[in-house]
């Protein structure tokens, strides 16, 4: 998985200078080595134990140079032109302080991985509790989960 990352991110990254950090939460993968051997100006963190995405993401926070972050999971396959344009997007409007991109699946639907700000009817009527079960698709959820959210504008 982190190979095809790597390589979307080496493939689609045009005009941008960037580095890549890797924190390596203490997993099994052999093949890691490699990776790291195919591109050499990545930065690895490997952590002997799990010390929580959180955290991990800190730590490559710390040692991080650029003025812009992007966290992405090892399962991520980047799309051409993604990153650009939302460093060109969140360059001209000093407003924004954080975005994400539009999350596909691999049959290149939707994954809704957006949500509105909490509120007590989106507690009762989250994704996985009784009242959604006993109501789907009712509006409240729908709200938060931005079902209904033209995903394919800013």
């Amino acid at each position: 998985m982190l190979a095809d990352c790597l390589k979307s991110v080496y493939r689609t990254i045009k005009k941008t200078r960037f580095e890549i950090i890797v924190v390596d939460n203490s997993s099994k993968d052999d093949g890691l080595e490699l990776i790291l051997k195919r591109y050499p100006e990545t930065r690895f963190i490997n952590n002997r134990e799990n010390v929580g995405f959180a955290r991990a993401n800190n730590q490559g926070v710390e040692i991080a140079n650029g003025n812009f972050l992007l966290f992405i999971n090892p399962d991520t396959i980047m799309t051409e032109g993604a990153i650009e344009s939302m460093l060109g997007y969140i360059q001209s409007d000093s407003s924004i302080g954080i975005l994400g991109p539009k999350v596909l699946n691999s049959d290149q639907t939707i994954q809704y991985s957006c949500r509105r700000f909490p509120t007590v009817w989106s507690g009762l009527f989250n994704r996985y509790s009784l009242m959604t079960r006993l109501f789907p698709n009712n509006r409240f959820s729908r709200h938060y989960l931005m079902l209904d959210y033209d995903h394919n504008s800013i």
